[in-house]
């Protein structure tokens, strides 16, 4: 993402540990704060049926689980639990991650430019 273009998302202090969506343009993000009060920005759809995942919850562990059926992802994207589910299925199952970071008393996000269909 060489060309990518950084765009302000929330004020930090917006960003809670549940998650909330965002729209740039006609992209829905989620936003929420990971383990350690850590930033993260997903791509507002789950892999397994595409339902919003701003519409779940943050564990107590501090990932994010689909209000559909329950799957959870950690802080960089990768499916780290599916319910009544052998741990080996979540291999190669991941949300898609948004870089972000926060400057300025704001959260960013790293979209390529002309940003991705929703």
């Amino acid at each position: 993402m060489a060309d990518a273009e950084w765009t302000p998302l929330l004020a930090s202090a917006d960003v809670g540990k549940q998650p909330q969506r965002v729209e740039v343009g006609e992209v829905g993000l989620v936003v929420w704060r990971a383990r350690h009060g850590r930033p993260v920005v997903f791509l507002d759809r789950c892999p397994h049926r595409e339902v919003r995942l701003s519409t779940g919850r943050r564990t107590w562990s501090g990932h994010l689980a689909c209000d559909l059926h329950g799957w959870e992802f950690d802080a960089e994207g990768a499916c780290v639990h599916l319910p009544g589910r052998p741990l080996s299925d979540v291999r190669g199952r991941h949300a898609t991650v948004i870089e972000c970071r926060e400057d300025a008393g704001r959260l960013w996000a790293r979209l390529p430019p002309g940003h991705f269909s929703d």
